[in-house]
């Protein structure tokens, strides 16, 4: 293995013996400061959408009547049109009608009329704004997974430097705008942050469960358990004695090329086998979940519940390279990429003395103008649709003219290689391979851009790339708060309508 670098020494430094609630990952008196900022701030939300659109919108017209269905105990019934499993729904008649048991108990102990109860929370208890609340619920629960997450992904870091940068990824605009609608998003990204956590926390059965249940808010997250599982074997591989030393421990810094990646994956694989009685012990809960699933799509004949004809996978390689530019942006103050952009001529220049990684840099660029060609798709939701903020991009981006999406190919290349630049000062290349793979087994077969569809591998992503110091943490908040506020203003207050439906207000989101 190749001599480690002065960064790749400083990212192995043990830390500064943090405090308890650092070393387990638990929440901590700045943790409830800034999980009672956001709350304000997606009570503001939520009051605001919910009164200035009360009715189900967009998505909604299928999720809100089915969980009030589920509310009124109506379990056997389904809307064709909904391609997800009926986690959301789930969870939001169990959480309503608990609450709604409460306050009738309380309003018959302070003597109101039982039959005045009953109406009223007949009228009330699942209405859409109630619903909407339940991901607001989410998004709070989420930044308190993430302020965990980085104590433990980044061991000696003041917790009050990991509860800011929770609130300001709590921010993440996609993310953060559907914790006022009643999405599955919101519900999923929590249960799988959760699965992430309580793994790192090597509580096994329980991160099996929870990762059970946001497959139960969208079929995609059976990858994210797959990649949890993976992360948890390559510590409990890496972690033995008598491997020690291994190809196993290469920061992704390190990885001399492609061979050298062989090499790696080749040497984990081996000693998993090795060790696979081990890892059975600690993996059966994720085992239990795949075979779960696999039977599901056995019995369903897809992976998708309803509306199969408009949901067919397909093969959109370029969705890696929207997801990196995506992320590039989202990201570009954590990610350190303006930095980046200044060390690009110098790592480009270092590359060419390298065989192999002048080959790769020759190769990289034909292959994504290749696969660009080839499997580039224009879903017909995509340009049928003036609602969604992607309508425009790709109308005035990669519409504008037929040389466009190729002239983007530097963009996605340098974003990528910023990106996997400052993962690989910080994680190992096991991870990052994983890491990858499982967001292109994600993203490339959706045949629809949908930046929804992104917010799961850019949380991980973020959460992994370090913590954002001083300036950089302010600016990342500072650019996310500005984004929500543009687009929740075009939502709310700049309403418009199309000629096919006059009186019906359409809005802008993403």
């Amino acid at each position: 293995m190749a001599r480690p670098s002065k960064s790749s020494d400083t990212a192995r430094q043990q830390p500064q013996a943090p405090d308890a609630a650092g070393r387990t990952g638990r929440p901590t008196r700045a943790t409830a400061a800034a999980a009672a900022a956001l709350s304000i701030v997606l009570a503001a939300l939520t009051a605001v959408v919910s009164t200035s659109v009360p009715e189900p919108y967009m998505d909604e017209i299928f999720h809100v009547p089915m969980a009030q269905k589920y509310c009124q105990g109506r379990f056997d019934e389904w809307d064709p049109k909904i391609t997800t499993p009926p986690g959301l729904y789930l969870v939001a008649a169990a959480l309503l009608s608990s609450l709604r048991s409460a306050g009738h108990a309380a309003g018959l102990a302070l003597g109101a009329d039982s039959a005045v109860l009953a109406t009223l929370e007949a009228a009330g208890a699942c209405s859409t704004a109630n619903l909407r609340a339940i991901n607001a619920g989410f998004g709070i629960g989420t930044l308190v997974l993430m302020d965990c997450l980085l104590s433990k992904l980044h061991p000696g870091a003041r917790r009050s430097t990991t509860a800011f940068a929770a609130l300001a990824i709590s921010l993440m605009p996609v993310a953060f705008f559907f914790h006022s609608l009643f999405y599955t998003d919101s519900g999923s990204t929590f249960f799988v942050l959760w699965a992430y956590l309580l793994s790192l926390q090597d509580r096994f059965l329980m991160s099996g469960i929870a990762a059970f249940v946001s497959v139960w808010f969208r079929q995609t997250n059976i990858i994210w358990t797959v990649f949890i599982a993976a992360t948890v074997a390559f510590r409990k591989v890496g972690s033995s004695k008598s491997d020690a030393g291994t190809t196993a421990h290469c920061l992704g810094t390190e990885l001399r090329g492609v061979i050298h990646l062989v090499q790696i994956v080749s040497a984990f694989v081996l000693h998993a086998l090795w060790h696979l009685p081990r890892l059975l012990l600690v993996l059966w809960p994720y085992v239990l979940c795949v075979g779960a699933f696999v039977g599901f799509v056995a019995v369903n004949g897809s992976i998708v519940l309803g509306d199969k004809d408009n949901h067919m996978a397909g093969i959109h390689v370029p969705q890696l390279y929207y997801f990196a530019g995506f992320s590039a942006f989202f990201a570009l103050f954590p990610a350190q990429v303006l930095q980046s952009l200044l060390a690009a001529p110098g790592a480009l220049f270092r590359s060419l003395g390298h065989p192999e990684s002048a080959a790769i840099m020759l190769a990289a660029p034909a292959v994504m103008l290749e696969t660009i060609r080839r499997f580039t798709i224009e879903h017909p939701f995509l340009l049928a649709d003036n609602r969604h903020f992607t309508f425009y991009i790709w109308k005035n981006v990669f519409r504008r003219h037929p040389a466009a999406r190729y002239a983007l190919v530097p963009g996605y290349l340098f974003a990528g290689w910023a990106l996997l630049r400052r993962l690989g000062a910080k994680q190992h290349v096991l991870w990052i391979a994983a890491f990858v793979g499982a967001t292109a087994l994600v993203l490339v077969p959706s045949p629809l851009l949908e930046f929804r569809y992104f917010i799961v591998p850019y949380m991980l992503l973020r959460l992994h790339v370090g913590l954002a110091g001083g300036a950089a943490a302010v600016l990342e908040l500072a650019q996310a708060a500005a984004i929500n506020a543009a687009a929740v203003w075009l939502f709310v207050a700049r309403p418009f309508e199309w000629p096919s439906e006059p009186g019906a207000a359409q809005r802008f989101m993403w």
